[in-house]
């Protein structure tokens, strides 16, 4: 039986270009990126926001193919306590 080859996903409109995420990730760590309780990549959580913001959906909407939206919204709300985007901004 020949090996199942899985297609990367197509990026969408709203993903963060290589340099976008260069200049946001310091931010957005909280913890670093390998920390053991860490399914999702970071960038992956951020583009899922970014989703949410530009297509103006609620949470559970999210496309199945980002992080589950329980974990968008839960690290959502640690970046919004953590004062991460005033910072950014």
């Amino acid at each position: 039986m020949a090996a199942k080859t899985v297609k990367p996903k197509p990026p969408y409109p709203t993903d963060v270009s290589d340099e976008e995420w260069q200049f946001c990730r310091p931010y957005l760590e909280l913890m670093t990126e390998e920390a053991p309780q860490r399914e999702h990549s970071l960038r992956d959580v951020f583009n899922a926001v970014r989703y949410v913001v530009r297509a103006g959906c609620p949470w559970r909407m999210l496309p199945h193919d980002l992080p589950p939206w329980a974990i968008v919204y839960q690290q959502w709300q640690r970046w919004i306590k953590a004062g991460c985007l005033e910072a950014m901004a």
